[in-house]
Order: structure tokens, then C-alpha cells, then sequence
């Protein structure tokens, strides 16, 4: 049995690993032909490290400041098109997290950890063997409404096992009604952010230490193209007969990490070549074994969210009819990352118009909405669950949204959808593939295919979409919907 580290691999780039004298990689004779070329290639400390990289155009890889060749590598020339080097994953050096907490308490935690999956290890001798199947997803609700198709095609190929997924807590929501789910185990985000809440955090030790030890597993199943470290130590360390994961890219983790975790992969899913995600996951699920592989979401809601939904759209609905309006525009103007925003004037800007023309009363249903008072408008001012959410996108007459998780909601509920979308990756989540009832917009730039690390002062793939486009992507979608309707 395999004895988990207590915290995920933070190392942060081959001279700190150097300094250190952070050993190579041992070659295994196990080692299948991909991960012996992953380790030959892509490892600082290898024999033979990568010069070349796989950087846009086949041609060595630039580095910013500060950032070896193989650091600014990138690893799929298919969508990112920038002539920039991608940025070096957002990850510190694990002596940098540990400086701001003493030895004794680093000390504790760790010992932590190791209680709990000591603890978990004497459960799991109680509890009575079930065939599971585990998927691992670290990232967001977008990536989480993607990889639905995925995960039910696993649930068919494998009907006799348990389907547990452990993933951030909006995700677990949107599948809490997922009958091909049967076990919904929230883990923390993953990225840097996620790192650092359960380096700080000693509920997290304990909680994933006897997740760890108490759960078995007949295949873990990791199919995350842009792995991070946290997803990585996860798949390391869970207790699985087999281990599957994808072959992924270095745009969130180093090469160093990428090989540590796939060293105890039993199988090496191949990088799927098509750009969008969902061609993608529906790719890894056929590798998987799936062979119905139905490329479009389905969201599954429960009658909670059902009655929730109908009860807000009826409050909404009856103000709409009191201002004359023809109908209700879902708005979205916030995301996660901050920089990716449209400016407040542009909101205020076409909201009116929109009203002008369509006579579509905006619903605001984020955090920090902005609308001109002057326009009848409602604002969503109670906490709602996932479910509820995606019930409200399904029935809502339109959604204008920045390229968020609710935005893929509404693509997935079939709802006329405009998403602002920025061009750090181009292609692979916007627009949908063959999703007539969704308009993407974006402002082409030179630098598209940043990953999302934007090297500008302000991401102007975005800011500089127009009002005007806006409003043209509104009136074609208006048309069309009242065409099908008629």
C-alpha cells in the first residue's frame, strides 16, 4: 500500500529543485513507452532535459523573465496561437508556503493527517466491499457542466459500480441530482487557491487523511487535460486498483509534477486532439471503454429546485408584465477572476438598449450587477443552490453572460445564451460546437491563447467587445427563438 504524502508537490522549477538536490527520476522498468518520453523529455532534472519544448509552431519555447525553456513551454499548439510564451503555473515553492508557519504547527498537522487516515484505514476493514469507480475534478462549475457528458458515459460503460465523484462544492451541487452519481464527496478547489486552503486549513488534513484510508477504489479516474497539483496529489495518494489519467498539458503544473503523477497512472489516457472540451471529454470517455457517448450536457434537477425556480420566475415574471416588458433577460455580469470583465459602462449601455429594442427586462443573478436604475429591472437577493440556479437558466427567456459556469448552464439547458468570452483559450469552451441557440463574442488580439494570464493591463479580448455586437447577437437569437416558436 502506497503511504500518502500529507501535502501536495508545491516545487516550483528545476533550479530550486537543483539547489536542493531534489534527486531525478529513477526510470522504472514498468514505465510504459509514454512516460519513459514524458520523463526522457519534459523532466528539469532528466538525463536529457527538453530544449525544444512544445512550444506554438513546434519551435523552441521563449520564456519570460526568470522562466526556463521548459517552463515556457506550451503544450497545445491547437488553440493557443499567441506569439507570447505561456506563463509559468502560479505556484511558489513549498518553502515559500511554510514560511509563514512554525515547525511545531507544520509538525501537528501533519501528524494530523496521518491520524486520520490511520482511522480511516481501521473503517474501511468494517465497511463491506462495493465495485466503485472514482472521477476526480479540481476545477470550476464550467469545467464541471463539460464534463457531464463524460462522467455519465463512464456511469453506462460500468452499470455494476458505484459512481463517486469528489469535486468543489458547486460541482458536488450540480450533480447532487444525478442519478448515474451515486456519491458526491466535496474536495477543495484546486489551483493555487485551493493549495493554500488546505495547506492552512486543518479540517482539509483531516477530512481528505480519512477519505484517504477509508475509501477503496476498483479505478480512479483523473481526466483532466490542464492537471494542477492538488488534482495530482489526489490521484496519487487515493487507494485505487488502477489509476487512469490523461497525458495533460503544463499549463497549471510543472513537468516534474506531471511525471510524479502519471508514474503511478496504470493507464496513460492520450491528450485528445480536438479543440473544444466537450469533443475532448467525450475523446477520453471512448478511451475509457464508453461507446454511447453523448457529446451535450444534461443537467439533472430535483423538485426542490423545480419549485424554487418556478416560485422566483413567477415573482420576476408578474413585474415584467407590470412594466410591459415581452419577456426576461438573465444577466451574468461577474466571473471568478476579476481582470476578465466587461466594463460597467458597456452593462449599463446595453441593458438599455436591450430594453429599448426587445423589451427584455434584465434579471440580475450575480454578485455586483450593474444596471441603470432608470430600466425595469429585478435583482436575484437570496442565496440559491446550483440546482435552482440552472432551473431559473433553463426557463428564463435569454442569458447574457461572461464566459462563466451559469453561462455553460444555459448552453446546457438549450436557453438562447450571448456570452462575452475572452480569447485566453480560443476554441475550447466557447462557442459550443453545433449549439445554434448560443452566440460567442470576442475581441481578437494578438496575444490570444495567454491561458488566461493576461500580460495586459486589462483583458482586451474582452473589454473592447462592443455594445453594438451585443445587441446584433440579441436580435439574431430573438428572431430565431420566435422562428422555432412559431
Amino acid at each position: 500500500m502506497n503511504w500518502p504524502r500529507s501535502i501536495p508537490d508545491y516545487r516550483f522549477d528545476s533550479v530550486s529543485q537543483k539547489s536542493r538536490g531534489v534527486p531525478a527520476p529513477k526510470p522504472r522498468a514498468e514505465d510504459g513507452p509514454a512516460l519513459r518520453a514524458l520523463r526522457n523529455n519534459c523532466c528539469p532534472n532528466s538525463p536529457s532535459p527538453c530544449t525544444q519544448g512544445e512550444g506554438r509552431g513546434g519551435g523552441p519555447s521563449s520564456a519570460f523573465p526568470g522562466q526556463s525553456a521548459v517552463e515556457g513551454s506550451v503544450q497545445n499548439s491547437l488553440f493557443n496561437k499567441s506569439p507570447l510564451p505561456t506563463p509559468p503555473p502560479e505556484y511558489k515553492g513549498r518553502e515559500t508556503l511554510q514560511a509563514t508557519l512554525s515547525q511545531s504547527l507544520r509538525f501537528a498537522r501533519s501528524a494530523i493527517f496521518n491520524i486520520a487516515f490511520v482511522s480511516g484505514l481501521i473503517a474501511s476493514i468494517f465497511r463491506k466491499y462495493k465495485r466503485r469507480i472514482l472521477i476526480l475534478r479540481t476545477d470550476g462549475l464550467g469545467d464541471g457542466v463539460l464534463s457531464e457528458p463524460f462522467i455519465r458515459a463512464i456511469a453506462k460503460r460500468y452499470r455494476d459500480a458505484e459512481i463517486h465523484l469528489w469535486a468543489p462544492a458547486a460541482t458536488c451541487e450540480l450533480f447532487a441530482s444525478a442519478k448515474y452519481v451515486q456519491v458526491c464527496q466535496i474536495i477543495p478547489r484546486g489551483f493555487k487557491a485551493g493549495c493554500l486552503e488546505y495547506f492552512h486549513t486543518t479540517s482539509w488534513r483531516w477530512k481528505l487523511g480519512f477519505l484517504f484510508g477509508s475509501q477503496r477504489y476498483e479505478i480512479a479516474i483523473y481526466p483532466a487535460i490542464s492537471a494542477e497539483p492538488l488534482g495530482n496529489w489526489i490521484f496519487r495518494s487515493v487507494r485505487a486498483q488502477k489509476r487512469w489519467a490523461v497525458e495533460g498539458d503544463l499549463f497549471h503544473q510543472f513537468p516534474r509534477q506531471r511525471y510524479a503523477a502519471l508514474k503511478r497512472a496504470t493507464r496513460i489516457l492520450a491528450r485528445p486532439k480536438e479543440i473544444h472540451e466537450l469533443e475532448r471529454n467525450a475523446d477520453l470517455a471512448r478511451q475509457c471503454g464508453a461507446s454511447d457517448v453523448n457529446t451535450l450536457p444534461q443537467i439533472s434537477l430535483d423538485a426542490a429546485a423545480n419549485e424554487n425556480s418556478a416560485r422566483l420566475l413567477s415573482s420576476w415574471r408578474e413585474l415584467a408584465e407590470s412594466r410591459g416588458a415581452s419577456g426576461l433577460l438573465g444577466v451574468v455580469s461577474s466571473a471568478s477572476m476579476a481582470k476578465f470583465s466587461w466594463p460597467a459602462e458597456n452593462w449599463r449601455t446595453a441593458l438599455q438598449q436591450i430594453w429599448r429594442e426587445h423589451r427584455l427586462m434584465p434579471v440580475l443573478l450575480s454578485q455586483n450587477a450593474i444596471c441603470d436604475p432608470a430600466i425595469p429591472h429585478a435583482v436575484l437577493n437570496e442565496s440559491i443552490d446550483v440546482r435552482t440556479l440552472s432551473a431559473i437558466l433553463g426557463q428564463i427567456d435569454m442569458v447574457l453572460s461572461l464566459d462563466t459556469g451559469p453561462a455553460h448552464i444555459s448552453a446546457a439547458m438549450r436557453t438562447p445564451t450571448v456570452v462575452l468570452s475572452n480569447d485566453g483559450h480560443p476554441g475550447r469552451f466557447f462557442p459550443w460546437p453545433d449549439a445554434l441557440w448560443v452566440k460567442s463574442l470576442v475581441h481578437s488580439m494578438p496575444c490570444a491563447g495567454c491561458v488566461c494570464k493576461c500580460p495586459l493591463a486589462e483583458a482586451e479580448c474582452l473589454t473592447r467587445i462592443k455594445v453594438a455586437d451585443v445587441l446584433i447577437a440579441v436580435g439574431e437569437l430573438r428572431k430565431s427563438s420566435f422562428a422555432e416558436a412559431a
